[in-house]
């Protein structure tokens, strides 16, 4: 009985699927073995698991220096709406490292956040951290309306996985100069 059942697993295996198309061909040879189809699909599964790594190391690499064009472009049109003193408030970015939610950073009109009207909050990427503030910590930049002023704050973003190797920093000079070293 399990001699029987191994000859029909062993057919199975070696025997060639047709391929697909309409028309019967006359070849024996046509088409290839479930072993064949199986090898294929093994080399494949190796290969797409010996590169993920590298892959999302790259997608990681690269998150970072958008973040920080992101914070960056966020700090300049902040400081712009307090330039033209939009709805006639002095404006500022909240940057905060909670200890348990996710970090983030939110533009924000008034004269601190905690009691001005807030805009849309945004989250930091999954594979960056703040460095500046630390965690359990918040820094607020505001920005004076007409000149653009602001106290100096420095805020540093790095990648969680190498904190101390691929540190960021968005420097806020008291004159309201932002800049990214």
């Amino acid at each position: 009985m399990h001699t029987m059942q191994l000859r029909k697993f062993l057919k199975a295996l070696f025997y060639r699927v047709p391929p697909f198309s309409q028309e019967k061909k006359s070849s024996k040879g046509a088409g290839f073995t479930l072993l064949e189809i199986l090898l294929v699909f093994g080399i494949a599964a190796i290969l797409a698991a010996a590169t993920a790594p590298g892959f999302f190391r790259y997608r990681a690499a690269r998150q970072l220096p958008a973040q920080v064009t992101s914070v960056v472009a966020v700090l300049r049109a902040t400081q712009a709406r307090a330039v033209s003193q939009e709805g006639g408030n002095q404006w500022g970015v909240h940057f905060e490292y909670p200890a348990s939610d996710p970090q983030f950073y939110q533009v924000f009109s008034g004269a601190s956040w905690a009691a001005g009207t807030k805009e849309v909050r945004t989250n930091l990427g999954t594979y960056v951290t703040f460095v500046a503030p630390a965690s359990g910590a918040s820094t607020d930049v505001i920005f004076t309306k007409r000149t653009g002023t602001t106290t100096a704050a420095t805020i540093t973003l790095a990648l969680k996985s190498a904190p101390s190797t691929t540190q960021e920093d968005i420097t806020v000079t008291a004159q309201g100069t932002v800049e990214k070293e």
